[in-house]
């Protein structure tokens, strides 16, 4: 037995935000896939809510580092209880100059487990290789990221699930750490070495009427590491150049924390209004922000 599955989602333009298509066939699944910025591919943990979030929605945590990206993936079912997969994707993030792009190349392989009808436990290995940044961010002139970094993440995820006549519950957490590592040549920066994390729970409720979901998250960011530098201070005697390499040590005292409701009502087949209620402690990790809260308002119809 044999089938093909395929999800597109379209941004607000018409384009493609996410597609994603899989064959599948006795104990094998294989899939290509599309996506863009921020988007979610539909077997992410999270990604299955049954009310769309602003702050979270199961995306890889290298995902915000890209405009667009390709790959493919490959499930393999080892036996009723195991599963093995293999995800490969390449994307093109910054300009960092005119005709060229920083580009990352992730390669991810996870083992996992389903205990039962209710329960997943997933544990995984990101890699990443990113050409001309850090992060994400890019670098120029005396402070050139052009070296790129080396980026490698793992962590475990769960899921839970459990039906009740016409409702459905269920819940997630996941918690990824690792750490992204450079070395310049061309540049004041001599090396950076920061640890990173990203974690994220939630739960749901829905039947056929009503859904409610409420999470908390935390984006990927750097929470300790070291950075090196390498400063012109004088020459020698014989022309040489002589340098000081001091060491700043990565110490951020905030993080960015989200709390996320939202709840949705079906007005009949064709219709449904929502809410969403969003908290956000420090956004972009910057200690001048604060705080920030917003509500969402949802209506939606079929036409």
């Amino acid at each position: 037995m044999f089938a093909v599955d395929q999800i597109i989602d379209y941004d607000s333009y018409g384009r493609p935000a996410m597609a994603y298509v899989q064959y599948s066939a006795n104990n094998t699944a294989f899939s290509a896939f599309h996506f863009t910025r921020g988007q979610s591919l539909p077997d992410a943990v999270g990604a299955d809510l049954p009310v769309a979030l602003v702050t979270f929605n199961g995306a890889n945590p290298l995902a915000g580092m890209v405009y667009q990206a390709d790959g493919v993936a490959a499930t393999q079912k080892i036996n009723d209880i195991v599963f093995t997969k293999t995800q490969l994707w390449s994307g093109t993030g910054s300009a960092v100059e005119l005709g060229s792009y920083d580009r990352v190349d992730q390669y991810a392989f996870a083992l996992g487990a389903n205990i039962g009808e209710h329960v997943q436990i997933r544990g995984e290995e990101i890699r990443a290789r990113e050409s001309s940044g850090f992060l994400g961010a890019i670098g120029s002139g005396g402070f050139s990221t052009a070296d790129g970094a080396a980026i490698r993440l793992h962590g475990v995820s769960l899921r839970f699930s459990l039906d009740a006549a016409t409702n459905r519950f269920e819940a997630f957490a996941t918690y990824r750490q690792g750490h992204a590592q450079s070395n310049f040549s061309d540049s004041i920066l001599s090396r950076i070495n920061a640890n990173l994390s990203q974690s994220a729970v939630g739960i749901s409720w829905r039947n056929n009427v009503n859904a409610v979901a409420l999470a908390y998250s935390q984006p990927l960011h750097v929470t300790g590491g070291d950075l090196g530098m390498k400063l012109a201070i004088g020459r020698t005697d014989n022309g040489g150049v002589i340098y000081n390499t001091p060491s700043v040590v990565l110490n951020p005292g905030i993080r960015q924390v989200n709390w996320e409701l939202g709840m949705t009502h079906r007005l009949d087949q064709n219709a449904k209004i929502g809410m969403n209620l969003i908290y956000v402690k420090n956004p972009a990790n910057s200690p001048g922000l604060g705080h920030d809260a917003g509500l969402l308002l949802i209506y939606g119809t079929k036409i």
